[in-house]
């Protein structure tokens, strides 16, 4: 049973923002020199590779290797160019006059359709094949998110946010949060929805909220989970306004909430349209603190809308998963596959914030890009990351999912203090300034990386040509 109380009874007794994160340490302490230097990530990496680059139909485990398998009664996962000029009696015209095209502003967007023909493989490859306006088919793919619920506590003391302590978050808030600003970083929530009315929250959400991509007529209401809430509240729960909590970029982004999971709606389809939604959006920061629900099936599909929204010029948290399995041999938990050979998408993974060490729970190995606080103890029953619940309240969760929008609030801070001093940057430059803000500590994640805010400013300051240090 999960216990939550109003936003009235959630104000801080501990002191102001101001008293509680400013500190008397200096930001240029050598305690905080930056360890890694700023480097090009195909060093460590290779460029992605599209998945449909040499065909467009990718079933094999659908088929377990049985191409000669009659499909009818099959659901596959199409992608259409819904701008294309479909043929009358091709594939994709079928599909199209049989499903409403809910989001007509989107190009690129995907289906899943029963086929009712009998045809084996190699005629609906022939098919496809034969079709301009089809991108690709794969198998249907459900979604979940990858967070661990725990009980809800009535512990509203900011100084009790202990991620915010374990990460540096202090200098973070003097150099980035606290100052006024004209600019601000767009992240799209990617998940369950949210409390469009938290008062925690609304000030930092865009007109509207954001949009339900199962139910387009509705608002993206974070019903029944929270998780979509806990996860928005992580990266911009307001800053500063004598309540319970802050998120990591504070009062400097404006939230996109896109909703995907619901009771008895988690296909991969909604996420993959949000994506799109999202990139047509502008938007700077994807989160998607969510997971194909079979570990050891990978969704192609996903992972190269990860891909496009990375070449439009956003960068993508993922979670890395909570199966506590080498990601990339053990497990191939998309869309976190998509991190490590693009150049803009992060894979994160979880540490307890009570000993710096990766979580129980974290999937882990090279292919894990950061790690940073997902859990304070994933041993205990108030171990959970503090954030926001449905109805004006909060609740302690944990799990990857918690630790990514930690990262996508860092790249939000980033983005917009370069936005506001005009510089440029690409997804990959802001990547690279969150893999090098960390300390090398011994976790099983690429190179130890465990995400430190202190050198995070002076990685931001110093890119941006600004003088913080001596």
């Amino acid at each position: 049973m999960v216990f939550t109380e109003n936003c009235s009874k959630m104000q801080s007794t501990s002191g102001s923002l101001d008293q509680l994160y400013s500190s008397s340490e200096n930001v240029c302490s050598d305690a905080y020199k930056p360890t890694i230097r700023l480097q090009s990530k195909t060093q460590e990496t290779q460029t992605f590779v599209s998945p449909f680059e040499n065909k467009k139909v990718l079933l094999d485990s659908l088929l377990q290797g049985k191409a000669s398998q009659n499909l009818q009664g099959q659901n596959i996962f199409v992608v259409i160019n819904t701008s294309c000029n479909s043929h009358p009696n091709s594939l994709s015209a079928k599909i199209l006059t049989s499903q409403e095209v809910l989001h007509k502003e989107i190009q690129n967007q995907a289906f899943e359709f029963l086929i009712t023909d009998n045809l084996d493989l190699t005629q609906l490859e022939e098919s496809a094949e034969a079709d301009p306006c089809i991108l690709s088919i794969t198998p249907p793919s459900q979604m979940a998110s990858a967070a661990l619920s725990l009980p809800a506590t009535n512990d509203t003391q900011l100084s009790r946010l202990q991620h915010l302590a374990f990460t540096n978050f202090k200098h973070a808030y003097e150099h980035f949060v606290r100052k006024q600003n004209t600019a601000f970083a767009e992240v799209a929530v990617i998940d369950a929805g949210v409390d469009c009315n938290h008062t925690d929250l609304i000030g930092n959400l865009v007109a509207g909220c954001g949009m339900n991509m199962i139910n387009t007529s509705l608002p993206p209401l974070d019903e029944p989970f929270g998780h979509g809430t806990h996860v928005a509240g992580i990266i911009g729960a307001v800053s500063n306004n004598s309540l319970g909590t802050t998120g990591i970029a504070g009062n400097q982004v404006r939230l996109h909430a896109f909703k995907v999971l619901g009771v008895n709606a988690t296909s991969a389809t909604y996420t993959f349209n949000a994506i799109q939604q999202a990139i047509l959006q502008n938007v700077d920061v994807i989160n998607l603190s969510l997971v194909g629900d079979n570990p050891q099936i990978r969704i192609p599909v996903l992972e190269q809308a990860v891909a496009d929204a990375v070449a439009s010029g956003i960068v993508v948290i993922m979670a890395a998963g909570n199966h506590s399995l080498y990601l990339g041999q053990e497990a191939l938990v998309s869309p976190a596959m998509a991190g490590p050979s693009l150049n803009g998408a992060i894979a994160v993974g979880s540490l307890d914030a009570s000993n710096g060490l990766l979580s129980a729970f974290s999937n882990f190995g090279n292919n894990v890009e950061i790690a940073t606080a997902g859990a304070i103890s994933s041993t205990s029953a108030n171990g959970g990351i503090y954030s926001l619940a449905p109805n004006s309240s909060y609740q302690r969760m944990f799990g990857t999912s918690q630790a990514a929008p930690i990262v996508s609030g860092a790249a939000a801070l980033v983005i917009q203090f370069l936005k506001q001093n005009n510089v440029r940057y690409s997804p990959a430059d802001i990547e690279q300034i969150l893999l090098a803000s960390t300390d090398r500590v011994p976790i099983l994640v690429q190179n130890g990386r465990s995400l430190n805010f202190s050198k995070l400013v002076r990685n931001t300051y110093d890119f941006a040509g600004i003088t913080i240090c001596p």
